[in-house]
């Protein structure tokens, strides 16, 4: 797994650049006039290819350092642009001008990373920052829809290859009312085209993040043109039933969901009627596991696999026909369990009620949660297990750990975090299950849980704890909590990374946990 750190150095880079041919205009001039008080500019001119609308382009300046807010401006019909109010920093300045019919350029270089910085100081207007726009390729087509079935917002969408090519959602248009689409300013190079549904759901796309079907391959050359690119679209299949709902409660908060093989990347669309009946669609024909989630603040109910299963192993599998509608798949809801000990004002109220609801705790026989007990480590695994989707595991005949019994509550549980090494015990063999976990080793297996753990936030822009030292054991792990805002920490700027770990932190921490955006656990 990388570190922490090591990953950090991507962030520099945004994974959308669009590669472009500049002109330089040989170095910075600087103007003495002056800008807004305290902050300074830039302009210059935006020439083009013929072919180009300069006057549908726009210019960007990105902070070099990521940390500041980034500035646009259109460009006027003359070519000419300036960009007000820049706080002194280093610019990197971009033309975006894939609506113009041309791609996007970079002043000084044909990525970001290439781009040469353009230094701002207080008060100071920076002239001559030209740039030159190429005319991009044009690839257009049809695409038809099944008799009956409306074509409003069906959309076409170009993948490069090469990820400096620019964003697939910056190449992107809708068809009109007779299909046809025209894909302008594509830079030269391999793409995949998409083609995604309209509002509906009535039909099935091509490729895209909502099934694994692939899409069109084409390669595109300097201001080349390409007609023809035309695709029929199918029906998709659909999946319906029926929520039966405890009295009192509505169908306020709940999704309903079609899951792969990998259970947490959901496919098609859902709808929940208020009488509680459901239809999911846009799916591709083939096998799904069907689930019911309950958003905790605003529905007391429990999360349902289908067949009234507890997690995904135990689901029953939805066969969906080709273009064809599977019906009866219906759920029987209950209600979150509520603890005797846990206030309706408690501090982590919502979040043991969340936990409690993703079936992760049902707490102990006698009705209770006991919030402030630190948690076990046999408990910790299984609460891991659970929050994973428990997933299907076979536990070993033959115990991993010395003090860990095949007879043991949790026996299932800790041998698949060790399976998964997300823990691999004490160097004396022993797993030690009564012991606490503190809350520095609970931010390691919470990472260690994550498919791919990173942060999309500069070091400037989130408070680091200041208990959590370079050389600390688990500092990559820790400080990741912080730039992810899984943990905030005490109001001292402190982590505590020696204190054990509560129940009810515990359940504030796996409900921020999978809240975050990219979150897939390890399975």
């Amino acid at each position: 797994m990388a570190p922490l750190f090591a990953m950090r150095r991507l962030w520099r880079v945004p994974a959308i650049l669009a590669i472009a041919a500049v002109v330089l205009s040989g170095g910075l001039p600087a103007s003495p006039a002056t800008a807004a008080a305290g902050t300074g500019s830039i302009s210059g001119t935006v020439s083009a290819a013929p072919g180009v609308d300069v006057s549908k382009a726009y210019v960007v300046a990105f902070p070099d350092d990521g940390a500041l807010t980034t500035h646009s401006v259109a460009v006027r019909p003359d070519g000419k642009y300036t960009l007000d109010n820049l706080t002194p920093a280093k610019y990197n300045v971009r033309v975006n001008g894939h609506i113009s019919g041309g791609y996007d350029a970079w002043y000084g270089g044909v990525t970001q990373a290439t781009a040469k910085p353009v230094a701002v100081g207080a008060g100071q207007a920076i002239s001559g920052i030209n740039v030159n726009v190429s005319l991009g390729a044009t690839v257009s087509g049809t695409v038809t829809v099944p008799e009956g079935v409306s074509n409003a917002n069906v959309g076409v969408e170009a993948f490069p290859d090469d990820p400096r090519l620019g964003a697939g959602t910056i190449l992107y248009r809708f068809t009109d009312a007779a299909g046809s689409y025209t894909l302008p300013g594509l830079p030269p190079g391999a793409y995949t085209l998409c083609f995604s549904p309209g509002d509906d759901g009535a039909l099935k796309g091509l490729c895209g993040p909502a099934n694994s079907e692939d899409g069109v391959r084409i390669t595109v050359g300097p201001a080349e043109i390409i007609t023809g690119i035309d695709y029929s679209m199918r029906r998709s299949s659909t999946i319906s039933g029926t929520l039966n709902l405890p009295a009192g409660s509505t169908t306020a908060g709940l999704t309903v969901s079609a899951r792969d093989e990998t259970y947490f990347y959901p496919r098609g669309r859902s709808r929940i009627s208020p009488d509680g009946s459901f239809r999911i669609t846009g799916l591709s024909p083939g096998q799904y596991l069907v689930k019911v989630t309950a958003e905790v603040s605003q529905s007391d109910l429990v999360d349902q696999w289908y067949g009234a299963a507890t997690s995904p192993a135990s689901s029953v599998t939805v066969i969906v026909p080709p273009e064809g509608t599977t019906p009866g798949i219906d759920f029987t809801l209950v209600q979150a369990p509520l603890f005797s000990d846990v206030s309706a004002v408690s501090q982590f109220t919502e979040d043991i009620t969340w936990l409690a609801a993703r079936g992760v705790t049902a707490g102990y026989p006698d009705g209770t949660f006991r919030p402030l007990e630190p948690i076990h480590r046999d408990a910790m695994a299984a609460f891991l297990y659970r929050a994973a989707g428990m997933p299907a595991f076979t536990p070993p005949a033959k115990s991993p750990f010395r003090d860990v019994y095949t007879t043991a509550p949790f026996y299932k549980e800790i041998t698949w975090l060790s399976s998964t090494k997300i823990t691999t015990g004490y160097p004396d063999g022993t797993f030690r299950p009564l012991g606490s976990v503190n809350r520095d080793a609970m931010a390691a297996f919470l990472y260690r849980m994550t498919k791919t753990p990173y942060c999309q936030q500069f070091p400037s822009e989130y408070a680091a704890f200041k208990d959590n030292p370079a050389n600390a054991r688990f500092h990559d792990e820790v400080e990741w909590m912080a730039c992810t805002g899984i943990s905030t920490g005490w109001s001292d700027g402190t982590y505590r990374p020696f204190q054990p770990v509560h129940r009810d932190a515990m359940a504030a921490f796996l409900k921020r946990w999978t809240s975050k955006q990219g979150y897939q656990p390890l399975s």
